[in-house]
C-alpha cells in the first residue's frame, strides 16, 4: 500500500525532477516551481478553494489538520493502484497500525 502511494507520488513529482536534473541556473524559477509541487500536492486531500493561490508562508499556515478543509475522503486523490491496496486491508488492523506509528 505504501508504495503504491509512494510510486503515485514520484510520478506526480517527475516533471519537477526532471527539470531540477539540468546544469542551468534555476534560481529565478526555484520559489515558483517549488511552490507548485507544495500546492499540487495539498490539492490532492485539501479543498481547492482552502489551497486557492496561494504562496509561500500562506501555504505553509494553511490547517492541513482541520477536518474542514479536508476533500471528501472519496476525492482525496492517492490513485487506483493505493484504492485497490487499501480496499483488501482490514480496517481494524489498518487503525492500530496507524496509531502505533511514531508522530
Amino acid at each position: 500500500m505504501y508504495l503504491n502511494f509512494v510510486s503515485f507520488l514520484a510520478a506526480s513529482l517527475s516533471e519537477y525532477m526532471k527539470l531540477f536534473k539540468t546544469t542551468e541556473p534555476l534560481a529565478h524559477i526555484l520559489y515558483e516551481k517549488l511552490n507548485e509541487i507544495v500546492r499540487n500536492v495539498m490539492l490532492k486531500f485539501l479543498q481547492s478553494a482552502v489551497v486557492q493561490s496561494n504562496e509561500g508562508v500562506e501555504l505553509v499556515d494553511l490547517k492541513c489538520s482541520d477536518g474542514e478543509n479536508w476533500l471528501p475522503l472519496k476525492e482525496v486523490d492517492i490513485a487506483m493502484g493505493t484504492r485497490l491496496a487499501l480496499s483488501k486491508v482490514k480496517w481494524t488492523s489498518l487503525w492500530e497500525h496507524v496509531w502505533r506509528c511514531p508522530r
